[in-house]
């Protein structure tokens, strides 16, 4: 296997299982850890803490691609892309083993946001990261070669859906553990691997020649901060037209339109 199909290959897979967690977690938030982890009077309420535990991953991310942004302009990117992964690994084992709330009280539902906040670290730093690492290793075709990581996502649905479908009547007992345990396991072993793969070629450049920034996670912002806002003004376009069309959509098929 050339390097380009490995590293590809690697940060396919890192990438996969951190969609993958995103899923199954949205699955175990609805579905079991109303119960489990934030029992109250009202379901309600219940529902919304669970939801909310869920939520607190994408405030999280932000930093996280800072954080680890800034250790892969200092260390190198296959060093972040390792660490990431780790974190994610040991979000995942550690709500597939935390006891309930009516084993441990307080600290369940605490645990669950602190390792979910964990866990939107390492996601953070992933996307972007992986796409730095595999554009890099790539002399031809690069945009088609970065683009693959875009199946991620749906392969990582796949996976959590899998997970419900096999586990249908025990997913609330003991299947969304079983989904976690398994995902953090090969979250850590997609952590190992990546850490043995190869650097790439404009990173070792840059270091060999004694030109790596001191502070790259804040001089990122002060030279290419227009960049930066356009890439979020066109994303938010992006979001906003599909919520638009699909507003109008809804629209069209409501009843009450006759």
């Amino acid at each position: 296997m050339s390097s380009i199909s490995r590293v590809a290959l690697l940060g396919l897979i890192g990438t996969i299982v951190e969609w993958y967690d995103y899923y199954l977690f949205i699955y175990a938030a609805l579905l079991a850890f109303p119960t489990l982890f934030f029992p109250s009077k009202s379901y309600l309420i219940s529902m919304l803490a669970s939801v909310s535990s869920y939520a607190i991953a994408f405030f999280a991310r932000p930093l996280g691609a800072t954080v680890f942004g800034h250790i892969g302009d200092r260390l190198g990117r296959r060093h972040a892309l390792s660490f990431d992964l780790v974190l994610v690994g040991i979000a995942m084992v550690s709500v597939g083993l935390m006891p309930t709330y009516a084993t441990i009280g307080i600290i369940a539902p605490v645990a669950i946001f602190a390792f979910r906040f964990l866990q939107g670290l390492g996601v953070g730093g992933e996307w972007g990261g992986v796409a730095t690492w595999v554009s890099e290793h790539a002399t031809s075709k690069r945009a088609l070669i970065t683009s693959l990581i875009e199946i991620a996502s749906p392969i990582g649905f796949i996976g959590a859906a899998t997970v419900l479908l096999a586990f249908s009547k025990d997913f609330v007992t003991i299947g969304w553990r079983i989904g976690f345990l398994v995902g953090g396991s090969v979250a850590f072993l997609g952590a190992f691997l990546r850490y043995l793969a190869t650097e790439s070629l404009p990173f070792e450049k840059i270091k060999s020649e004694g030109k790596i920034s001191k502070v790259p996670s804040l001089e990122v912002f002060k030279y290419a901060w227009k960049p930066i806002i356009l890439l979020m003004l066109a994303i938010g376009g992006v979001f906003m037209a599909v919520y638009r069309k699909g507003g109008l959509r809804g629209r069209i098929a409501s009843p009450e339109d006759g």
